[in-house]
């Protein structure tokens, strides 16, 4: 008698869709409606096959099955659109053609090859995977054009030591990287911040972080980076005695070609469009280059490498770069924002559900508790819906109840902003992580999920006895 191998992603494959059609018929508890549940069933299901299975088939049904199977959108075109005119999405693919273009002039090789093999990080792993660190901060808005090109030099790093092809020392990495970036959302005159400031002017009129937020930024963040860094090392055992072997050896590049220079010299105008603009004083000029944005800076480097020949030939041409970009990485921060705007609908009554939930908890609590508590609830719901609109559901119990208790609310509303950002966990949570999870050459996303979870308890044990004694320092 022959026996057949169970394939378990078909059995993985089949929950999922399982879930997607059947969730809907839970009954539904009010606020909560029947819509509702059909929607937080199909994403559900999605983030089950996402972890399960794989990115793309799931993207798709989840994506069909909001559009024929409930109200959320009238066609599967108006779903895609609504993702489609995100920032967020036009943010990522714009970065994948800078990535692409690195690719295709084999810059990004000849740049990691360069940065390694420099003497002083000889010997000194730390100092290297540090130096990586630092790299994400310098220009704060380089957005994933920069943790594209530092995980392409981790993934030669990793072929040079010999590890296998998704090494946890790799994927560490990857991670820890994408950590660093989300943090630096928080410094001054970031888009992340300016989001944030905007949610709390109907509380507070004319509302500013303030002068503090930049030390109180810097701080913080840097604390919570080599806290996660040092914890997961030890949970997961990363080691660096390989880059410690004196004979380790990188060798320096050859000299950079013709396109490689004029590359970096592209990337160098990429910073200084995005940076440059924030520290302009007010006026026609810092207006006209603020238009620009990561997506207009992004697609003028790629007009430039396009524009500029060598020996006759553009530097990269459109096709090239099409071919070159990793389209399948676009498809889980399209999904989960489309999901996301789908989840949050008023027609669902989840998000009046969840407050009607949440606020009878805060009766007799002390003011300390009652600011971890919001903080714990801001890290958790984060890592399902977007920061935005987890900020928003909490806004009115912290104006409601925190100040009865004596919250400084110029104190508190920097941490709840830290708080909406450790979107870390699942795909959905947030672009940048979905992003994370789509890199399947570099990453696997249970592990991503293995790494977020001690690095989400790291945060909140920070916040208690770091980020809320610094907040009443610094405001």
């Amino acid at each position: 008698m022959s026996t057949r191998k169970v394939d378990s992603k078909m059995i993985h494959a089949f929950i999922s869709i399982a879930i997607m059609v059947f969730f809907r018929f839970i009954p539904a508890v009010e606020p909560l409606t029947s819509h509702g549940m059909a929607v937080i069933g199909i994403f559900i299901g999605v983030i089950y096959a996402w972890v399960a299975c794989e990115s793309a088939w799931p993207s798709f049904v989840g994506l069909m099955m909001l559009a024929v199977t409930t109200s959320a959108y009238d066609t599967v075109v108006a779903a895609v659109q609504s993702g489609v005119k995100n920032q967020n999405i036009l943010t990522c693919i714009s970065t994948l053609f800078v990535a692409a273009i690195f690719s295709v002039t084999s810059t990004g090789k000849w740049l990691g090859q360069w940065i390694v093999s420099r003497p002083i990080l000889k010997g000194r792993p730390y100092l290297m995977i540090f130096t990586f660190f630092a790299a994400m901060w310098l220009p704060l808005n380089l957005s994933m054009a920069g943790m594209i090109l530092i995980w392409d030099v981790f993934a030669y790093l990793n072929d040079v030591l010999g590890y296998k092809k998704k090494s946890t020392w790799l994927q560490l990495l990857c991670y820890l990287i994408m950590f660093n970036y989300m943090v630096t959302m928080y410094m001054p005159n970031t888009q992340g911040l300016i989001t944030c400031a905007g949610l709390y002017l109907p509380y507070v009129e004319n509302f500013e972080f303030g002068n503090g937020m930049l030390p109180f930024g810097i701080i913080y963040s840097l604390v919570q980076i080599v806290a996660n860094f040092i914890v997961l090392k030890i949970l997961f055992k990363f080691d660096v005695k390989d880059l410690k072997k004196a004979e380790f050896n990188v060798e320096a590049p050859g000299k950079a070609t013709k396109q490689n220079k004029i590359v970096l010299g592209l990337l160098a105008l990429y910073v200084v469009m995005l940076v440059v603009p924030q520290y302009l004083p007010a006026g026609s000029m810092k207006t006209f280059f603020k238009q620009f944005g990561v997506i207009g800076s992004a697609l003028t480097f790629v007009i430039f490498s396009m524009l500029i020949r060598v020996d006759g030939a553009p530097v990269a041409t459109f096709a090239q770069i099409q071919k070159a970009t990793n389209w399948s990485v676009i498809l889980l921060p399209l999904t989960a924002q489309i999901m996301g705007a789908a989840l949050t609908q008023d027609s669902t009554g989840i998000v009046a559900g969840l407050s009607n939930l949440l606020t009878p908890m805060f009766n007799g609590m002390s003011l300390f508790t009652f600011q971890m508590v919001i903080l714990a609830l801001a890290v958790i719901l984060t890592n399902f819906l977007t920061n935005i609109v987890v900020i928003s559901i909490l806004l009115p119990i912290v104006f409601s109840v925190g100040p009865a208790m004596g919250l400084n609310i110029q104190q508190f509303l920097p941490l709840l902003t830290y708080a909406g950002y450790l979107a870390l966990a699942l795909p959905s949570a947030n672009p940048m992580t979905a992003f994370l999870h789509g890199q399947n050459h570099l990453v696997d996303t249970k592990q991503m999920i293995k790494f977020s979870i001690p690095s989400i308890i790291v945060c909140l044990i920070i916040y208690a006895v770091v980020g809320i004694p610094l907040s009443r320092v610094f405001f």
